[in-house]
């Protein structure tokens, strides 16, 4: 799942605590979902072809030539992710998860 959107909601330690849909309750309307693109993610293959920004990216196949979407889930509605992980994107900035 690399590449894809997070919104911090929280910092606890060395980790970003990200919202996610929190399957405990009903899920929202697709207005919420339209209005939240973190918390539809893309599925994705990193390949071992090694490029100067780190490795080469492809969709999954089974929905090509679009991408697989998947939630992004948890028990809370949210989920912990090393800051490490993380690349930060200015507001605004195009970014394509596919290289």
């Amino acid at each position: 799942m690399g590449g894809n959107l997070l919104k911090v909601v929280s910092v606890s330690g060395t980790r970003y605590v990200v919202e996610a849909l929190d399957v405990s309750k009903s899920p929202p309307s697709v207005e919420v979902i339209w209005s939240k693109p973190w918390l539809i993610h893309w599925a994705t293959q990193e390949t071992i072809v090694k490029l100067a920004n780190g490795y080469k990216v492809i969709r999954f196949p089974q929905l090509s030539p679009y991408g697989t979407p998947f939630p992004f889930m948890s028990f809370a509605g949210t989920n912990m992710i090393e800051k490490k992980f993380i690349k930060q994107l200015s507001n605004s900035k195009e970014y394509n998860i596919y290289n």
